[in-house]
């Protein structure tokens, strides 16, 4: 054992549970520093974020909408632009942009009132699909044209645009997708095409528009490359698998073109919830996890599943949470961000929706935020917790989350105002909305905030404790109930079996 008179000098830091550290170095006093203030020099970016995020996400209203749209569309910009400094997930850094179009999801299914099989969602969502396909130089053939138009979701229009016989092969196919009326007015404009003389119909001099093959440009485009994948699924009437090297490079493009087969008055939609699952399946196989549950999140029928549930494929937006080496990601604010905003915005079509399965994971955002020493923010979130966990079944949430729940309120409010924890919130407002706030926040702040919950990975099924059973639509608040709504109530029994 090294004799401690041989020890070289060292700095002493030891940190307490309001964010702050104590740091003691040799010869000197001591000296309290705020833990955000240290961060925000190495990691600007991802701490603003978790600053800025206008959680937590309570009742759909405008005050709370709209600073939530503006933030996802910030998001997505900073994304798209190849800046991933917001997180380091892993699928985060090397599928920024497919982080991106899970932001424009989640924003434009809020913008159309939580529903996905609606013209409303796919008239703002196709454009932030088709603005992901990567552009072609040069000037387009007629084919690049018809397929740029397929993918914009302007079938309509490529259709009565078709005036090349390179491309009225793709336009019959396509027309017999939408209605039968559709089809009919095409064969008539193809069969007008085929009266006109040769030289009005011919697109160069050695008579190259009858040809079938594709010219280099074309062979490049992948709006063009998903077109023959679309006509094999169709042909087939099933899904092959969703391997292939250009498909998983060029999702969005695939997923562009073929999803007249899962837009609203489909004539294919069994079809078209296949082909989302299949893709989904490729992308999360590639490592693509936005990616992959952005397609299946668009099929319209899946939520957020349990952490722990045997078939679940959607737990976290950005986490393969199938995987249990990526365990401790469920914990990270992006992912988190984005789950409690798709909730958001299911809300806004159904005023009464909540996932109980995310209930545990905003606990861990809450006592993460109180760690970095965002203490208000964690107090804002756990009001809004209590009052979720209220409207839950007690079956769905199991006893050791309520006690660590329990444990990181009286964390929060140690000098006799712990009763605030357990109070009915004043309103159901998101956290930049202003229906949370100070009305029934302790004045004082916190000595002690911050510890992680307690055996977060061990056990991860009693930890969650979410049963498969219905939850009856709950009884939220609104602006209106704040000031009728209580102050106080006792705070609930302890649990008859606490968390190891």
């Amino acid at each position: 054992m090294a004799n401690p008179a041989h020890r070289r000098p060292a700095t002493v830091l030891t940190f307490n549970h309001e964010g702050k550290v104590l740091r003691l170095q040799p010869n000197s006093t001591a000296h309290e520093q705020n833990l955000s203030d240290l961060l925000r020099p190495v990691l600007p970016t991802w701490l603003a974020d978790l600053e800025m995020f206008p959680g937590p996400l309570g009742r759909a209203q405008p005050s709370t909408t709209e600073p939530l749209m503006k933030h996802l569309e910030g998001l997505a910009a900073s994304f798209a632009a190849g800046d991933n400094r917001v997180s380091s997930l892993e699928p985060a850094v090397k599928f920024p942009k497919s982080v991106a179009l899970a932001c424009h999801f989640v924003r434009c299914l809020m913008g159309s009132g939580g529903k996905v099989q609606t013209a409303e969602f796919w008239k703002q969502f196709g454009p932030c699909l088709a603005a992901a396909v990567p552009q072609t130089s040069g000037q387009p053939t007629p084919l690049q044209k018809f397929s740029s138009d397929v993918a914009h979701g302007q079938v309509l229009r490529a259709l009565e645009q078709t005036d090349d016989a390179k491309v009225w092969p793709h336009a019959l196919i396509l027309a017999q997708l939408l209605a039968p009326e559709v089809y009919d007015k095409t064969l008539l404009r193809f069969s007008t095409s085929l009266k006109k003389p040769a030289a009005a119909t011919a697109t160069a001099a050695a008579g190259t528009s009858l040809s079938v093959g594709l010219t280099e440009a074309e062979a490049a485009d992948p709006c063009v490359q998903a077109l023959p994948f679309l006509y094999e699924v169709l042909g087939s009437g099933r899904v092959p698998e969703c391997t292939s090297k250009d498909l998983l490079d060029n999702w969005q493009a695939y997923l562009s073109v073929c999803s007249t087969l899962c837009r609203p008055g489909s004539t294919q939609p069994a079809l078209g919830k296949q082909l989302l699952e299949s893709m989904a399946a490729g992308l999360a196989n590639h490592g693509d996890i936005f990616a992959a549950h952005v397609c299946y999140l668009l099929s319209g029928d899946r939520k957020l599943d349990a952490v722990d549930a045997p078939a679940s494929v959607v737990c976290l937006i950005g986490v393969e949470h199938r995987h249990p080496q990526n365990f401790t990601s469920l914990v990270n604010p992006l992912s988190m961000q984005l789950s409690e905003a798709f909730e958001y915005a299911i809300r806004c079509g159904d005023a009464d929706a909540l996932f109980p399965t995310i209930q545990p994971f905003k606990l861990a955002h809450a006592m993460l935020l109180a760690d970095v020493g965002l203490v208000d923010k964690a107090r804002k979130y756990m009001t809004m917790l209590q009052a979720f966990v209220k409207a839950v079944p007690h079956s769905r949430l199991s006893d050791a989350f309520r006690s660590s729940m329990r444990e990181f309120n009286e964390l929060l409010n140690p000098h006799g105002t712990s009763h605030h924890a357990y109070a009915t919130p004043p309103a159901f407002g998101g956290g930049g909305g202003g229906g949370v706030g100070a009305a029934g926040m302790p004045s004082e702040g916190p000595k002690v905030v911050g510890r992680f919950m307690k055996d977060w990975f061990r056990g991860i099924a009693e930890t969650t404790g979410l049963a498969v059973k219905a939850t009856p639509p709950p009884a939220l608040l609104g602006d209106e109930d704040e000031d009728s709504a209580p102050t106080t109530m006792s705070p609930p029994a302890a649990a008859s079996s606490p968390p190891p």
